[in-house]
């Protein structure tokens, strides 16, 4: 009974569960922030519980379906109206103005439907940002290489000038820094067997740990528990890279906020010129008409 329930209750079964609750919360998450609002995501579940059924009143209908519109509306383009009237108004604003649908919708919550207003972020906000995800994308990027590794990471203190290696019970090799260049090297078990590393430029002893190694009980299990660990942070690699991608759109909408402030002042502009000459064009005609 005790084997039973361990083999289903396992740590990894339990990371499994949590690592699916956790993208479908995300998923949520994603859906209610598009839209402004939870009620799409309870709208479906209230609509599971009772059989999509619709109001017995006419009345109450007609609310629910204009919210379904509008939380449908805000979804699709990414806005927050809170009435038919926003929504509207935010069409006929951007026909007026010859205005992009999409790259101003791209904009979330940098743009006000209702005062149809983009803010504004200083660029050296933006920089910060830009920087902050660099950095976050870098260690998700590591995090995510240990986690689908087969190989451990490790460095041999013994042997600090061979800097960090990757190493499983079959193979040893250089770990590579991509911003410092570095010895190529490779150690495999059958090139030990058949005493193959003469072209390996490492010190003979260093060379010798890693071979005896391959066929060290302790070792081998020191390398299988490292690799075993390594696997597991695939739950916090999930929410690093997720939080990384947040960090990157937050930081592409507020460059683009501040691109789209200067398309929208240029077209009111250039449509203000417009209906200026027009109107001093119609005042020319008219006023020649009469003279004649």
């Amino acid at each position: 009974m005790d084997s039973m329930i361990l083999s289903i209750f396992n740590v990894e079964s339990f990371i499994s569960i949590i690592s699916v609750a956790v993208i479908i919360a995300l998923i949520a998450f994603y859906i209610s922030k598009r839209a402004g609002s939870s009620f799409g995501i309870i709208n479906k579940l209230i609509n599971i519980i009772f059989s999509s059924k619709e109001f017995h009143s006419d009345r109450i209908n007609d609310i629910w379906h204009e919210r379904e519109d509008i939380e449908r509306f805000n979804a699709l383009f990414n806005t927050r109206a809170a009435n038919f009237n926003h929504i509207i108004a935010f069409n006929e604003w951007i026909k007026k103005y010859d205005l992009d649908l999409k790259s101003i919708t791209n904009l979330g919550l940098f743009f006000d439907i209702k005062r149809k207003k983009i803010k504004k972020s200083p660029w050296y906000v933006i920089s910060v940002f830009v920087g902050l995800t660099l950095f976050f994308f870098s260690i998700s990027s590591f995090s995510l290489i240990l986690t689908v590794s087969s190989s451990a990471l490790i460095k041999l203190n013994k042997f600090d000038d061979v800097g960090w290696l990757w190493i499983n019970s079959e193979r040893a090799y250089a770990a590579q820094n991509p911003f410092k260049e570095g010895y190529e090297w490779r150690i495999t078990k059958d090139s030990c067997k058949r005493d193959n590393n003469a072209d390996v430029k490492l010190p003979k002893d260093f060379v010798d740990t890693i071979c005896a190694s391959f066929v060290e009980k302790e070792a081998l299990d020191f390398f299988a528990e490292l690799i075993s660990n390594q696997n597991k942070m695939l739950f916090p690699t999930i929410m690093l890279v997720a939080f990384t991608i947040y960090i990157f759109s937050a930081s592409n909408q507020a460059v683009l906020a501040n691109l789209a402030r200067e398309v929208v002042r240029n077209n009111i502009v250039a449509y203000r010129r417009n209906r200026k000459t027009k109107y001093i064009e119609s005042v020319f005609i008219s006023s020649n008409s009469k003279a004649g």
